[in-house]
């Protein structure tokens, strides 16, 4: 697996930790994120698609040239590489990617995709590592939910800062958290929906403690 930067735009140290949903799935349904020439996506999978949730296997119609940027919190880096030819590379292909982690995926300049994703939803609470710092995470089913109706949301310590990614604008809408007025994240917070596949940045103050995000769907 190869070693990169991230592109300046999007560079931020990041990290993701999770556990396995507990429960039987039953009810399935699909995905689409479209990306236009040269753009960059921050996504999730909130799905479980047959059989593991391989990366290989969910990105397996892009186009070559695509790239996938997974974050290494061992070496604090972020580790991806480009779709050839012959496919994806096997340390990425193999890679699992599991309801409530975020990822980015940059598109060929010449060429965009629409990245469709077929699974079960979770039919029970999932579990996600929160970081002391850095984490890059998403909702972990596929609805549209109000962000403060997560209750990643409520747990987050006041001073925390949320990244989500404006695809269209290839840039940052930052939340940050500050006293108990409206949750502590002000109108803004409120008004902010999540879509299916959404990936977003959480940085925690300094000095913040590690936790689990247990959510439910509607939660």
């Amino acid at each position: 697996m190869a070693h990169r930067t991230i592109p300046r735009r999007w560079r931020i140290a990041v990290a993701a930790g999770l556990l396995l949903p507990s429960a039987a799935f039953a009810q399935t349904t699909n995905i689409s994120r479209t990306v236009g020439p040269g753009q960059t996506d921050l996504m999730t999978v909130p799905l479980i698609a047959d059989p593991t949730n391989a990366f290989g296997a969910l990105a397996a119609n892009v186009p070559a040239g695509t790239a996938v940027y997974f974050y290494d919190p061992g070496l604090s880096v972020f580790a991806g590489g480009s779709k050839s030819a012959k496919g994806w590379p096997a340390s990425i292909s193999n890679r699992l990617v599991l309801p409530g982690e975020s990822f980015f995926l940059s598109a060929e300049w010449t060429s965009g995709h629409v990245m469709t994703i077929q699974g079960e939803v979770p039919s029970g609470p999932v579990t996600n590592q929160v970081n002391e710092r850095w984490s890059a995470l998403g909702y972990p089913f596929p609805d549209e939910v109000p962000w403060t109706d997560t209750s990643l949301a409520s747990n987050l310590p006041p001073g925390t800062l949320v990244y989500f990614w404006d695809l269209t604008n290839q840039q940052y809408d930052t939340l940050f958290k500050g006293l108990e007025t409206r949750g502590g994240w002000g109108a803004e917070g409120s008004n902010h929906l999540i879509r299916p596949g959404d990936g977003f940045l959480v940085r925690q103050p300094s000095g913040s403690a590690p936790f689990l995000w247990i959510q439910e769907r509607g939660e």
